[in-house]
Parts: structure tokens; sequence; C-alpha cells
């Protein structure tokens, strides 16, 4: 997958890998699970498929086991990729994989998965069930923002999968002391700013 936005080295996806979601297992243990593939063309996948990453902390398998919802974002010398885990009710949050910019990205050992969710629902700021996000660069060229959707409310009737309300939030994307992507700073400091939800 090519360059996401041109001049900007950061909101790239890796090369010429692109990321697909598959599955296995049938019924309510089914799993969904994140795969990386070199792409021949935009429509032709071309040599292996690498699984990076399955549903095996208990944060990723309440209600449902899933990894999706994946994106990229290059920073610092490395490619974090993350990715939303569990059912879409207030349990929905999100992981991240990282590896080196310069590692064989398609050798699922070369990642490394965050033990913990790196953003998970906060009833303080009102948001529930935080993920599906991507990134992308504001109007200035420089700033990048992370897009994700949240609830604003806990309680679910019925399947979540099928409450339509999930609103689709934009943040400035705030970086750890590590140089890692930082969600909970991000959203944090976009509630302080007034965000209206």
């Amino acid at each position: 997958m090519g360059e996401l936005l041109p001049g900007r080295d950061d909101v790239r996806a890796p090369r010429r890998e692109v990321l697909r979601l598959g599955a296995e297992g049938s019924g309510h243990r089914r799993q969904l699970q994140s795969y990386l593939s070199r792409m021949r063309d935009p429509w032709t996948l071309e040599g292996p498929i690498a699984r990076l990453s399955i549903p095996e902390y208990d944060w990723e398998t309440v209600g449902f086991l899933v990894n999706e919802g994946a994106a990229f974002i290059r920073h610092g010398g490395r490619v974090f990729l993350s990715y939303s885990a569990s059912a879409t009710d207030a349990n929905y949050c999100m992981g991240l994989l990282e590896a080196d910019e310069d590692a064989d990205l398609l050798d699922a050992a070369s990642w490394r998965k965050s033990a913990q969710p790196v953003l998970t629902t906060d009833p303080s700021l009102g948001l529930y069930g935080p993920g599906h996000n991507s990134f992308t660069v504001a109007e200035d060229g420089e700033t990048c923002l992370f897009v994700f959707h949240a609830r604003t409310y806990r309680d679910i009737e019925g399947d979540p999968l099928y409450d339509p309300n999930r609103h689709t939030f934009v943040a400035e994307l705030k970086w750890d002391a590590e140089g890692r992507p930082d969600f909970r700073a991000s959203v944090a400091a976009m509630a302080r700013a007034g965000a209206v939800y």
C-alpha cells in the first residue's frame, strides 16, 4: 500500500504491504484476526500472508474474539498498527502492535503487541467503546489526527452491533515520551478543548 498522504512521513502505510482481516471458526466463537500481505497492485495479493494478531488477551475477547479495524502509522523509526478488540459495546477498545520500520513486517516475530489496551471506555469523558480508528493530517499539512468512533452512553438494548449510534470523533494525535501514540492523552485533550458530543 503506498503513501496515504504525499509528503507526510509519519502517516504512511508500510511499503507495499496491506492489512486484511480474516476470520476463523463459527458462531459466537468466530475469531477475527489481522493479517498482512504484499500487494502486486491495488487488488492482487502477492506472496505469503502473515498472521500478525489474534485475540488472545482477556480484554480482546469480551463478547466476541476480535482484532479488527486496523490502521497504520509510522513515527520515529517505528511502524504502529492500532486495532479494535472485543464486542462493540462499552467493552470495545483499542490495542497496538509495533515494529521497527526496517524490520520484515511480514514476519510476525517482528511485531510487539501491547499487553493492555491503549484506549478504553472512559465514563469521565462520556465516551464508551472507542475504536475502529484511522489516521490523517489536518489542513495545516503537519498536525497528525486520530479519527475514531465511540458512543456517548453505556447501556444498549439488544445486540450492540445493531445499535447505530457510534459517533465519529477527531483528536490531535499525541505521542508519549517513548515515541508511541498516546491515544488516551489525545482523547483527553479533545475533551478539554470543549469537543461537543
